[in-house]
């Protein structure tokens, strides 16, 4: 029997492109999600500042504050993570978390 892989999840910079479902005027951040492929992934973000909202997007569509993802073959995911401030200012100095829950392991991801 094949122990399961760790359940991992990362907050960086965004690069690239962006993704055609996000909105203007947000902080970006790349957010990869790497474990078992095929395992469901329930991803939240963590409390924000009052107003705020994170938006986890795929290019097909933006989810607020939650969404559940599946792992693809090679077991990575990669989704555009974004704070939308309520005042369209991008400058804001923010921490966020995101909780990620495989229903076997948990993992957490900071970016200050």
């Amino acid at each position: 029997m094949i122990a399961p892989l760790a359940l991992l999840v990362a907050l960086g910079p965004w690069s690239g492109q962006d993704f055609p479902t996000g909105a203007p005027d947000t902080i970006k951040y790349k957010l990869t999600v790497s474990g078992d492929a095929g395992r469901d992934v329930k991803l939240r973000s963590g409390p924000l500042p009052k107003n705020w909202i994170a938006s986890f997007c795929t290019p097909r569509v933006c989810a607020p504050f939650k969404t559940t993802i599946t792992l693809p073959a090679a077991g990575t995911y990669v989704i555009e993570f974004q704070l939308i401030p309520p005042d369209g200012n991008v400058k804001h100095k923010v921490g966020v978390t995101v909780l990620a829950d495989d229903g076997t392991s948990r993992a957490t991801a900071i970016a200050r």
